[in-house]
């Protein structure tokens, strides 16, 4: 429900309710894509030099398949390095290169992209890959990633770093020095 009074998993937390009641009218793909983060060490501390594992998660949540489904990474950020043959597909292992396989990254763009071709109604696909932040970032530091999916009959949809449309789609953060 939309009714903010309303809470619909019980929890006692009201924020991060989702909405429980959409409906899909008509023939249409309906894509939501959330983007998480892994520090890969794994200590409770973001730290320069650390590993960091995005996860996208897309969803074809409407009545008709996307056709030609791309996930494009925008331009990473300064404070990050790509790492090398990190781009893995339902966890499958892609290259680099263009028209190699489903993925590449663009070096002249800084970016990670992913052709899907289709995503069935109610498909779910998954795509990691793992950046590097810099030696000579800061504590403090606040660095954002964040992503789209498109297809050739769908609306473009950004990543969202909690999956909850009611506050729009957020990028995915993390604060260098902080757990």
């Amino acid at each position: 429900s939309d009714d903010p009074t309303i809470d619909g998993d019980g929890d006692g937390d009201f924020e991060n309710e989702k909405d429980a009641t959409m409906v899909v009218i008509g023939d249409m793909v309906l894509l939501d894509s959330v983007m998480t983060v892994l520090d890969i060490d794994e200590d409770d501390l973001i730290e320069a030099e650390d590993i960091l594992k995005y996860s996208v998660t897309i969803t074809n949540m409407g009545t008709k398949e996307a056709e030609n489904l791309v996930f494009v990474s925008q331009s990473l950020p300064s404070e990050l390095i790509y790492q090398t043959n990190s781009i893995y597909v339902n966890g499958e292992n892609q290259t680099d290169v263009e028209a190699d396989d489903k993925a590449e990254y663009d070096l002249l763009d800084n970016q990670v992209v992913v052709n899907l071709d289709t995503l069935n109604k109610g498909e779910t696909v998954k795509v990691e890959f793992q950046t590097k932040i810099k030696s000579t970032v800061a504590d403090l530091t606040l660095i954002e990633v964040q992503g789209y999916v498109d297809s050739d009959n769908s609306a473009k949809e950004y990543t969202d770093k909690d999956g909850n449309d009611v506050n729009g789609d957020n990028p995915t953060t993390v604060v260098v020095g902080n757990s």
